[in-house]
């Protein structure tokens, strides 16, 4: 033991010496941390998004739509920015990138409601940004909800009703939302404490690997191992553990970042967070040991390196719930063949629909509030679309589809990228149809309707020599209407 000791002293005075002479330790272990850290701190530092312009187009000019906007602006994402006379100049808006969304009010909106009737407005979002898109739609939908509350509760209470037996009526079940690890919904809390990791890690895997691979490039391995006595042991730990304690040193820098410049709450224990990182850290160094000591060349060690450090953004589940992912390569050979059999269904049946559009139409039909449905109708039309779509399935050829490694990883930049596996799909099998009528309420007085034809087939799928059944369903609308009933004169518990 005092000799592995002395020889590992042996191996970190020599370390030390060459930190101090390659200019490039400096900046993969102390100048790139600090700056991608300090990058996603500015990055982050607004939390969330907060007034996206969009535009509204008023074709009624009246107190009512003016007020419908008022609750749109007021609304902590959207901001009114522009004012339109047309859609075509908000089309150029949004083409600009000026606006991320477009809200139409129609003529006589304000006669309609007065009246009794019903009217709409219509939302026109970008959907270029998925994070912008939902958090516009919900907060102008959760305006509108609230303008049309606010109206309807008018109307009940100048019924007679008391204010607490109309929001009874309005909503006869209260929903309470409770966010438990993330209330204030902020994107630095959420993104900050996992993209800074990310980046310590990448540069942990990269400076072991150039600590090492400089070794193999210069040919002065002999002369490291010889520092070492010939202890491999020794010289593997004199000369990773510089780089242990330094980047241990920016984890706390990392943290001081995370929680006293973003502001993310720390509840958790300082301590086990702490020796989980220093565990982080040695388990990546080993990693790097591993890619280096397999590769044995400096280059192609420094890009295996960074290309398994950079796949922890995809595989960490951050953008992509882990529970939701792949959990084996047969699934995603599944779910390639069910692809193409629900498009080829699609096609043949859509285009059934469309070529006799005669033989689907008043399959259901409402008598004087009731509805009704014609039996010998509706069990022929299952019979022809079932037909079509087993004719389809008969001809549609067999496919050998490639699923590339790169694909696998979820990232954009690697899709069709790398060696990948050939799935075979025999698409023989055949096809029921069954036909799954609902009935779901749409609003106080008001349920929905709806037929729906439901296609089901098993197809062949074969990987590397294995077969596997999969199950394809395809759901065929085919009727829907909205039922009105009388208004309930009170709901209450």
């Amino acid at each position: 033991m005092p000799g592995f000791l002395h020889n590992t002293y042996a191996v970190l005075r020599r370390e030390l010496v060459r930190l101090t002479h390659q200019p490039m330790y400096f900046v993969l272990m102390l100048v790139l941390p600090v700056v991608s850290f300090a990058f996603f701190a500015l990055l982050f530092n607004k939390g969330v998004a907060r007034d996206i312009p969009i535009a509204v187009l008023d074709d009624d000019h009246t107190s009512l739509s003016r007020k419908v906007t008022q609750m749109i602006d007021a609304t902590p994402t959207a901001l009114v920015a522009y004012e339109i006379q047309d859609m075509d100049e908000g089309e150029r808006l949004m083409r600009e990138g000026k606006v991320m969304a477009i809200v139409q009010i129609p003529s006589f909106f304000e006669k309609r409601i007065l009246s009794n009737s019903q009217t709409h407005i219509e939302n026109y979002v970008s959907g270029t940004n998925i994070t912008v898109n939902g958090l516009l739609s919900k907060d102008i939908q959760t305006a509108v909800t609230t303008f049309t509350a606010g109206i309807q509760l008018q109307l009940l209470t100048k019924q007679g009703l008391s204010e607490k037996q109309a929001m009874a009526q309005l909503m006869p079940v209260r929903f309470s939302r409770h966010v438990l690890f993330n209330p204030y919904i902020n994107y630095g809390y959420y993104l900050s404490p996992s993209f800074m990791p990310m980046m310590l890690l990448i540069f942990v895997v990269m400076v072991t690997v150039f600590a090492i691979g400089t070794e193999l490039k210069h040919a002065t391995a002999r002369e490291w191992l010889g520092t070492a006595d010939g202890s491999v042991g020794a010289a593997l730990t004199g000369k990773i553990l510089p780089v242990t304690v330094i980047m241990f040193l920016m984890s706390l820098v990392m943290f001081l970042i995370i929680f006293k410049v973003v502001g993310v709450p720390l509840n958790g224990s300082l301590t086990v967070i702490l020796v989980s990182t220093l565990l982080f850290i040695l388990s990546y160094q080993a990693i790097a040991v591993f890619i280096v000591s397999l590769l044995s060349n400096l280059r192609l060690s420094l890009s295996i390196g960074g290309g398994y450090s950079v796949l922890a953004f995809t595989f960490s589940g951050l953008t992509f719930p882990i529970m939701a992912m792949w959990p084996a390569m047969r699934e995603v050979a599944q779910h390639e063949c069910r692809s193409l059999v629900v498009q080829c269904l699609n096609t043949a049946v859509y285009g059934e629909l469309s070529a006799n559009p005669q033989r689907y139409a008043g399959l259901y039909t409402l008598n004087g509030g009731c509805l009704l449905g014609d039996s010998e109708r509706i069990n022929t039309a299952r019979a022809a679309l079932v037909q079509t779509a087993q004719q389809a399935l008969n001809t549609m050829p067999k496919n050998d589809i490639s699923i590339s490694l790169g694909s696998l990883s979820g990232s954009i930049f690697l899709l069709e990228m790398g060696p990948g596996w050939t799935v075979h799909l025999n698409p023989d099998g055949y096809v029921e149809g069954r036909m799954e009528e609902t009935m779901e309420p749409a609003a106080i007085n008001r349920t929905r309707f709806t037929a729906d034809l439901v296609l089901e087939t098993t197809v062949n799928v074969i990987l590397n020599g294995r077969a596997a059944l999969t199950q394809v369903e395809v759901r065929v609308p085919l009727a829907s209407f909205l039922l009105d009933g009388d208004v309930p004169a009170y709901y209450g518990s």
